[in-house]
């Protein structure tokens, strides 16, 4: 009997250290500091942090953080999974946790004010971002965009690639590259059009200022 038990107990440790080990593999990789331009301070999770403290502003950037950008900086921020943040001058919002290896590859994010540009890498496909706002949700698996949220509504502006968009809980509408949808919260409704030169020109150049970086990232 005693031999018996001894085994069960050898097999349920070793069950529950490879359900550890598999979690711990299984776990995407922080979140690291890209840029950061302009002056001021960054508050996260209510905690003031001067842009030139740069370890500071490294150590705070955890899953789950709510960063607020002063209006005269902006901060671009990566994983190693492919996946790029530009958080613009202004903006409050959530960090998400990184994409993970296997499992569990949809990540959430909330935009509570202000503009995010997202752009995504070789190593994302499979992976799947939720950007919520207060009128929208919007469901990126591998391109690049911003998304604004202001007083007036959400807007989305899409450089390549397909977002799905969701106004208010109601059914997914895809939008094409080269187009911006944008959700009001007044008369106007609901606006689509092709993007403008200077959107162009914007998420053009974010895009190209990290291509090959994302394009060197192993899969």
């Amino acid at each position: 009997m005693r031999r018996g038990w001894t085994w069960r107990l050898i097999l349920a440790s070793s069950a529950v250290g490879a359900l550890v080990v598999a979690t711990t593999l299984n776990r995407g990789p922080a979140w690291s500091l890209v840029t950061v331009t302009g002056d001021g301070i960054a508050v996260v999770n209510d905690r003031p942090i001067p842009l030139g403290h740069l370890d500071d502003l490294r150590r705070a950037l955890r899953p789950g953080a709510r960063i607020r950008i002063g209006a005269g900086a902006a901060v671009e921020v990566e994983t190693p999974r492919g996946l790029v943040l530009g958080i613009g001058p202004g903006t409050d919002f959530t960090l998400p946790t990184p994409t993970a290896r296997w499992v569990g590859r949809e990540i959430r994010t909330v935009v509570q004010w202000g503009e995010v540009r997202i752009t995504t890498g070789p190593a994302y496909p499979g992976a799947r971002l939720l950007v919520k706002t207060r009128e929208t949700e919007i469901a990126v698996d591998g391109t690049t965009l911003s998304v604004t949220s202001e007083p007036a509504g959400t807007c989305v502006s899409v450089l390549e690639g397909v977002v799905l968009m969701s106004d208010h809980g109601g059914p997914p509408i895809a939008i094409e590259r080269g187009r911006r949808r944008c959700f009001f919260n007044d008369d106007r409704g609901v606006e689509d059009d092709a993007l403008n030169p200077e959107e162009q020109e914007t998420l053009g150049a974010f895009r190209l200022r990290h291509r090959r970086r994302l394009a060197s990232v192993a899969r």
